[in-house]
């Protein structure tokens, strides 16, 4: 139930026991409080004495010591008051005998009036009387009391019980926030938070427990950039390193003399030269992925083939790498797709570029396919070398990750070409995923979105 509903409900309850509670306790007033029946009965002795002195000698109704014979035969002695009034015009003295003050106070009473009767003189009087039988009417204080109480209880305890109801329905997934907050706040986030309500306070629940988890996602993801951050500053100047310290001493030997043929010079400077480079691929690399980390790079998406789009990168490749085989098999039928021209041949370069930098001897062979899979098109790349161990598979795309623990490799490289072309692919909104082929080498893939424009670009 929502507390919305609840507050209702507590609402008209609140309004409900009240009114049948006074309605109870009206109906238990009326009976308590009506003597009628107690007292309606008077000895018929009374009744014809009375009736025999009105007729026959009703000034003796003026007497005190006839009254107190009235009194007698009441059966109500002390606890009956008779009035007698002349001519109708004001009440007479009273005849009954004195009552004290303590007793004389307005209490339930049956009052008889209409004796009409006259005087011997022929004036007007009318005899009246009540009773008042104080035990009586005590036990009716009493039991009214207790009816008042009783009402005014369960008034009390209905109200607390509904108040403390609707109090701890609120007030408890208040505490279990609390709590889970102050478990948050101790670095602790690995506590989920469960609640079996449905009222409003679920929602708050699943809001506060999907804000635990991005937490704790984040803060992972917080400490893994930091622990990336320390490896690619390790890397760096490790990668940086070497090519320095070789140039350095190439320097050297030059200046020492070492290097004392043409062709020695040569080879040194060569060297030189090629470390050079090394050191630059590297620096334009890794200012490459800075900017793709920041999202500093433009991309000009565009229509384009990709059947022939793959087809023109491979002749560009097959230059690039005149021991390799690179094969390309196009579709049968043509798949135009999203993408950036510049930036799709720098993911193909950079796949072929980390085979060939694995490949098992002087020669090697690349298959190339694409087809269409489902709202993508998916590119496959697969090469014959030696592959990777299943272990180190997930990591192929991280930087400076290099599947030989003492990073060197036959050729030089910077480690980064794989996570530059995750890089562009997920900027591309696609996935790229390698694997270990089941023939042998490895085959990475990756998808780009498809589009039903024609092309306009390969």
């Amino acid at each position: 139930m929502t507390i919305k509903r609840r507050l209702r409900y507590s609402y008209l309850l609140m309004l409900i026991i009240p009114v049948l509670l006074i309605l109870i306790s009206g109906v238990s007033i009326q009976r308590i409080y009506d003597p009628v029946q107690e007292y309606a009965e008077l000895p018929p002795a009374f009744y014809r004495e009375l009736y025999a002195t009105m007729a026959n000698d009703p000034d003796r109704l003026l007497g005190e010591e006839y009254l107190r014979e009235l009194e007698r035969l009441s059966g109500y002695a002390g606890r009956i008051n008779m009035y007698v009034s002349r001519d109708r015009r004001e009440l007479g003295r009273i005849q009954s005998i004195d009552i004290p003050p303590e007793r004389n106070r307005l209490a339930p009473a049956i009052v008889f009036t209409d004796w009409d009767f006259y005087f011997s003189d022929g004036s007007a009087g009318e005899f009246s009387f009540f009773v008042s039988d104080e035990s009586k009417f005590a036990a009716s204080y009493i039991s009214l009391g207790l009816v008042l109480m009783t009402a005014v209880t369960v008034l009390i305890l209905a109200n607390g019980l509904i108040s403390w109801h609707m109090g701890r329905s609120i007030i408890g997934p208040l505490y279990l926030l609390e709590g889970a907050a102050r478990t948050i706040t101790g670095e602790n986030l690995d506590t989920a938070l469960t609640y079996e309500g449905d009222d409003e306070f679920l929602s708050v629940v699943n809001a506060f427990e999907d804000m635990r988890l991005r937490l704790k996602q984040s803060l992972a993801a917080q400490r893994n950039y930091e622990e990336n951050r320390k490896a690619l500053l390790a890397n760096i100047s490790h990668d940086l390193k070497t090519p320095i310290t070789a140039i350095t001493g190439y320097i050297a030997g030059i200046r020492d003399g070492i290097a004392d043929s043409p062709e020695k010079l040569e080879h040194y400077l060569a060297t030189i030269q090629r470390k050079s480079d090394v050191m630059n691929n590297l620096i334009d690399n890794l200012f490459l992925l800075s900017r793709l980390d920041v999202d500093s790079i433009p991309f000009h998406f565009r229509t384009i083939s990709l059947p022939g789009f793959l087809a023109d990168s491979c002749d560009e490749l097959r230059q690039d790498y005149p021991d390799m085989t690179l094969i390309f098999q196009p579709p049968e039928i043509d798949i135009p797709v999203q993408a950036d021209g510049m930036q799709l041949r720098r993911v193909i370069a950079n796949i072929i570029s980390n085979a060939d930098k694995h490949k098992r001897g002087d020669a090697s062979r690349i298959d190339m396919t694409c087809r269409e899979s489902g709202e993508y098109a998916e590119i496959q790349i697969r090469d014959d070398g030696p592959g990777i161990d299943d272990e180190a598979i997930a990591m192929i795309f991280d930087r400076f990750y290099r599947a030989d623990s003492a990073r060197s490799s036959r050729t030089e490289g910077s480690g980064l070409g794989l996570s530059i072309a995750k890089k562009i692919v997920e900027a591309h909104g696609g996935t790229i995923a390698a694997a270990n082929a089941p023939g042998g080498g490895l085959e990475i893939r990756f998808t780009l979105r498809r589009t039903d424009e024609k092309d306009s670009d390969h």
